[in-house]
């Protein structure tokens, strides 16, 4: 298993390299990486990503700190694929060294620690389910 960092990936990024970016939608909807190719998969929806990725590329996986893409590249392993990285330190490293990234301030999350991040901004369904 390949593990390479965040500034090894945003290298390769700058190539013919994809990022699979496996972190749940909210986190997404927050911050993003900022690069030429990123695809989005949802670690939960893993059973997906043989459907999603090209298998002729070579892909960086990646999540917010490099727990999941381990597994996810397993999985992938057992699938068939060979060409893949895991980024370690995940989304937090690439953030923490100044690489490009894509935020919405209105996407917000707050939490205790990064496995608690929720959305800071409730919706009118999310105020509606609370009430009840």
């Amino acid at each position: 298993m390949l593990h390479i960092s965040a500034k090894e990936a945003y290298v390769l990024s700058q190539k013919d390299i994809t990022i699979v970016d496996l972190r749940p939608e909210h986190e997404v909807a927050h911050k993003s990486f900022d690069v030429p190719q990123l695809i989005r998969c949802p670690y939960l929806l893993i059973e997906n990503l043989p459907i999603l990725l090209p298998q002729d590329k070579p892909l960086i996986i990646a999540d917010a700190v490099g727990i999941h893409s381990k597994e996810a590249m397993l999985f992938l392993f057992e699938k068939g694929y060979t060409n893949i990285a895991n980024l370690a330190g995940g989304f937090v490293d690439w953030e923490r060294e100044g690489f490009p990234i894509r935020t919405n301030s209105k996407e917000a999350l707050s939490g205790p620690c990064l496995c608690m991040l929720k959305p800071m901004r409730k919706t009118r369904k999310q105020t509606l389910n609370n009430t009840i």
